[in-house]
């Protein structure tokens, strides 16, 4: 299950990584205009690292909790007589 994990949130972050290009690439042409536009894309890619980060660490501990289940061999058994 994990590379359908993977490949789901690659796809995902892959595409909100574009948008952030493309607002990135308008910062560029709009930078006159305001003076809050470089804090505020800072702030978004810092918070995008951060998420993409974590998402990949998730991913890694949800798909290695998977349940062991024992045998009959590896079970403690108490015989009663």
């Amino acid at each position: 299950m994990l590379p359908v994990y993977l490949g789901i949130y690659f796809i995902f972050m892959a595409f909100i990584w574009w948008m952030f290009l493309v607002a990135k690439v308008h910062f560029f042409k709009f930078k006159e205009y305001s003076k809050y536009i470089y804090p505020a894309t800072k702030f978004v890619m810092l918070s995008l690292v951060i998420l993409t980060i974590l998402g990949w660490i998730f991913i890694f501990n949800i798909s290695s909790n998977t349940k062991t289940i024992k045998t009959v061999e590896e079970t403690a058994t108490n015989d009663v007589y």
